[in-house]
């Protein structure tokens, strides 16, 4: 197979000179040096807490987890989905077509405020105050 000697090669394809690709590479490696400090940093910290402090910590992040998950949940079970299949309606020829699509909208509507109402009886109280204040 010939090759085009007109044609330059993948490495000078690119719009960045070689000092630009240099400091890229550099900043990209600057920024694995930063998280990779901050992990250390982490550890450190973790490893100097006392037992109970560790505890206290994990029970936190644990309950934070369970509060996510069970919001998760509560969010999948509250939203009926339709199959793809059952968004047509064939019965009457599409005659209704404006009126179905406002229930549907209103549908919608009503399902967005039980899940937000769900959503909000489940915050605690300082949650609660945290999103009057806004």
């Amino acid at each position: 197979m010939e090759t085009n000697c007109s044609r330059a090669p993948f490495g000078e394809l690119t719009n960045l000179s070689n000092a630009e690709a240099e400091s890229a590479l550099n900043s990209q490696s600057a920024n694995n040096d930063k998280k990779q400090r901050k992990r250390e940093r982490e550890r450190a910290r973790y490893a100097s807490m006392s037992q109970e402090q560790k505890n206290a910590r994990n029970l936190r992040q644990r309950e934070a987890r369970k509060k996510k998950k069970e919001c998760q949940n509560s969010m999948e079970t509250n939203c009926s989905r339709a199959p793809f299949g059952d968004l047509t309606n064939y019965t009457n020829g599409g005659a209704d077509s404006a009126s179905n699509s406002l229930s549907a909208d209103n549908n919608a509507k009503h399902r967005k405020r039980e899940r937000d109402r769900a959503r909000y009886a489940t915050m605690s109280q300082e949650e609660k105050d945290a999103i009057c204040l806004r």
